[in-house]
């Protein structure tokens, strides 16, 4: 899969934490017009398979490792070190 499609796809989510299947399948339809529905799904599958993309709930999609909205802003700029 191509480094500038994941981008792009990972861009998505700048402005929201979370995205619905048909929604994302509409904004990489939007990007890539000659891409076919299941091909898009296919791409879809890939990225949560490689883990860029993780379903919080059936057809709700969000990037692996973003911070959740309910965590704090201190918790996002200090994440857990891990125990020692």
């Amino acid at each position: 899969m191509k480094v500038l499609f994941q981008l792009r796809v990972q861009s998505y989510f700048m402005d929201q934490v979370f995205i619905s299947r048909k929604e994302l399948i509409e904004l990489i339809g939007n990007d890539y017009p000659k891409m076919k529905k299941g091909t898009i799904a296919v791409y879809i599958s890939k990225l949560k398979t490689q883990g860029i993309l993780e379903s919080s709930s059936r057809s709700i999609y969000k990037l692996k490792n973003q911070p959740s909205p309910s965590t704090s802003k201190k918790e996002q700029l200090f994440p857990a070190m891990g125990t020692q």
